[in-house]
């Protein structure tokens, strides 16, 4: 399991549906699509890829068309190229030295904000597009300030793409959408805090994400809910197992595969016992005269 999770700042992350992120100094909130939302995805991006398909380039042809907007060009590249060596060669002065100068971390960030330029310039060829428009228009929604939008319409968010805060914020996007690991969502549904919420809510018939229907759950809340129900049809059936096995995926998932075998294996004893004892009972039963 993970190490030192933050249960609480986790929770409390599933629970809402929102992750808080900094990207450059803007501090933006990123939340999972409503229903309605999704719906104006899928409509979008029918909408947008009839148009898009008409205009994108392959990744050459992009590099070539930025080059003539003097966007991209080969005085970049060598730039990037450049920069790796100088780098380079600073880092071996400091290790020799002993010493770490403040130089070094200019050239990485000159460094970074040009790759991530660079890594725009792919965002409208066709293996983009095709890879990751979508989740460019679900950004559009899911993506705000703390209480106004990041863009007033989904072309100006389009044409931000070169803006350095754009690429840094799909890539937080995607990895939110992802959601958290198996690792992350089994500690979450094994620590006390939640589990015994679920086991109250449980008994008592109470509705554990509220008025949030099962097709409106998010990725994480799907998971977790998948793996809180694992954890108690266990714990009903077999008991709660030490907690060097709980802390332990692999070992739970050991633990939990003997005791069903062993539940199997005695379920078929019992099968074939009585089915002797019913073959036992027709040997021995005789027609009274």
């Amino acid at each position: 399991m993970a190490k030192n999770l933050d249960v609480e700042h986790v929770w409390t992350e599933i629970q809402n549906g929102y992750r808080i992120v900094e990207v450059g100094s803007h501090v933006v909130v990123l939340r999972h699509l409503t229903k309605e939302q999704k719906f104006q995805v899928n409509l979008l991006e029918r909408i947008y890829s009839q148009k898009i398909g008409l205009t994108v380039f392959t990744e050459q042809q992009c590099f070539r068309f930025y080059e003539k907007k003097d966007i991209w060009t080969a005085i970049h590249e060598q730039r990037i190229k450049d920069l790796y060596a100088i780098i380079a060669r600073m880092q071996k002065h400091e290790a020799q030295v002993g010493y770490r100068g403040t130089k070094t971390k200019k050239y990485k960030d000159e460094l970074l904000l040009l790759m991530q330029k660079k890594e725009a310039t792919k965002l409208f060829s066709i293996e983009a597009v095709k890879e990751r428009f979508v989740d460019m228009i679900e950004m559009f929604f899911g993506c705000s300030f703390i209480s106004t939008p990041l863009w007033s319409t989904l072309t100006e968010m389009l044409s931000s793409v070169f803006d350095p805060m754009f690429l840094s914020l799909l890539k937080q996007w995607i990895d939110f959408q992802t959601g958290f690991s198996v690792d992350i969502i089994r500690q979450i549904a094994v620590s006390n805090q939640v589990y015994a919420l679920w086991s109250s809510c449980s008994t008592k018939g109470i509705p554990f994400w509220g008025q949030t229907g099962a097709t409106e759950l998010d990725v994480n809340q799907r998971n977790l809910t998948f793996w809180l129900n694992t954890y108690s049809s266990a714990f009903e059936n077999f008991g709660k197992p030490e907690t060097l096995i709980l802390e332990d995926n692999n070992k739970f998932d050991s633990w939990l595969e003997g005791k069903i075998q062993d539940r199997e294996k005695d379920t078929l004893k019992g099968f074939d016992s009585s089915k002797k004892g019913t073959r036992s009972e027709k040997r021995n039963f005789k027609i009274k005269p």
